[in-house]
């Protein structure tokens, strides 16, 4: 069985688009990470600034195209995360009933960043992300509030160094994940 994660921001041309592909590339075959945004543009692909950060991690993106978030998508995936707070009540408005399982990529990776060495186990990366959302969420409740790196703020269209300092914290957040996952 698979497990899918909902990567969401606004556009999904840049943030999540980066989120999707950074996760895939460190997790097995056992997840399924995809992403849609908020305000999607159907079709788009990624942001090229976007893009050639990815192709320096050695990720290709050229295949990669946009889509709008639906409430289908919510209801499809276990975890959903969103890249702001903002995404995160405009995706749970649109679908409600993912509440538990809907949390920024920033507070997922902030929350298990706190869990101690060993308290993730499975063996495959579906397995141990479900014992690692659980054991994050039981943790949810001693970290209240939001962290101040969990937004990960837009990029699209402005300067170059806001495009590097999206693209580290995503990387960051990511890794973060991996590394309470892999030990």
């Amino acid at each position: 069985m698979t497990y899918g994660i909902l990567v969401v921001c606004t556009g999904n041309i840049c943030r999540s688009a980066a989120a999707e592909h950074l996760l895939a590339r460190g997790l097995d075959d056992s997840v399924a990470p995809a992403s849609a945004g908020t305000q999607g543009l159907p079709g788009w692909p990624v942001d090229p600034p976007v893009a050639a950060r990815l192709a320096a991690d050695g990720i290709d993106a050229s295949a990669f195209r946009s889509r709008p978030l639906t409430a289908g998508m919510m209801a499809e995936a276990d975890l959903v995360l969103t890249l702001t707070g903002a995404h995160r009540a405009a995706a749970l408005e649109l679908y409600p009933a993912r509440v538990r399982q809907t949390l920024t990529l920033g507070e997922l990776s902030r929350l298990a960043s706190t869990l101690p060495a060993g308290a993730v186990s499975g063996s495959t990366d579906a397995e141990r992300l479900a014992a690692l959302v659980e054991a994050a969420l039981a943790r949810r409740p001693l970290f209240v509030g939001a962290g101040a790196d969990d937004d990960v703020p837009d990029p699209y269209r402005r300067p170059d160094d806001e495009y590097e300092r999206a693209y580290a914290q995503l990387s960051r957040h990511v890794d973060r994940l991996l590394t309470a996952l892999h030990g």
